[in-house]
């Protein structure tokens, strides 16, 4: 009863529609679970997130769950969880993500995920990395471990929202460092960002990891915006 009065006075919404949740929805309602716009890539041997990392690193699989269309439900939600804190949305889009992966063969045998990582600095200001949420999210709903530490951001960079490939590329090319020792044991690593445009980023991430890591390596994002 105390918690259907404060959702009275303070209704909690779906973070795609607005829509006001049900008492046993939690961050996204039971329709946009159903109907947000997935791409279905993790169960394809080939496809176009796959494809942008031919001939720049070497990755056994890619993946993204949803289209990221401007203006529509899923960039909603990637904004609430960015700029509004909504981590809540960011472990819940992960944790389905992570359950529809765990049944796709190519990823059954993942044993260790890992975020791509913020700067210092950039952490700070903001108070948390959406990856890391993705990332625990999707650990649980593949039931293995995430570790947040195997990364780190070591140079500072600017925001690759209105950069060219090129510079994208240019932008983080050796931003990135691996404790290697702390996956040298990981079969089947997974990495994870939040939205995939060019992939610069997850390209350098990966090659970060593949200085001395020999294993398995493949890359999801929540949402694709190719």
């Amino acid at each position: 009863m105390i918690r259907d009065f404060i959702s009275l006075i303070y209704p909690t919404v779906c973070a795609a529609c607005n829509a006001t949740l049900l008492n046993h929805e939690r961050s996204l309602c039971t329709h946009c679970i159903f109907t947000l716009p997935k791409t279905n890539y993790h169960t394809q041997d080939e496809n176009p997130i796959f494809s942008l990392f031919w001939g720049r690193v070497e990755v056994n699989h890619a993946t993204a769950y949803y289209f990221f269309e401007k203006k529509g439900k899923v960039q909603h939600m990637m904004h609430d969880l960015k700029y509004h804190g909504n981590t809540a949305v960011g472990y819940e889009m992960g944790f389905l993500f992570g359950a529809e992966l765990k049944k796709a063969s190519k990823y059954e045998d993942v044993d260790l995920i890992v975020p791509v990582p913020l700067h210092p600095d950039k952490f700070s200001s903001r108070g948390f990395n959406q990856c890391d949420f993705i990332a625990d999210g999707i650990a649980a709903g593949m039931k293995v471990k995430s570790d947040k530490n195997v990364l780190q951001r070591a140079m500072y960079t600017e925001s690759q929202t209105r950069k060219s490939h090129y510079d994208r590329w240019l932008n983080v090319a050796e931003v990135f460092e691996s404790s290697v020792h702390a996956i040298e044991k990981s079969k089947h690593v997974l990495l994870i960002d939040d939205v995939i445009t060019t992939g610069s980023t997850l390209v350098a991430c990966a090659n970060a990891l593949k200085t001395s890591y020999s294993g398995k390596l493949s890359i999801a994002t929540i949402a694709c915006a190719v």
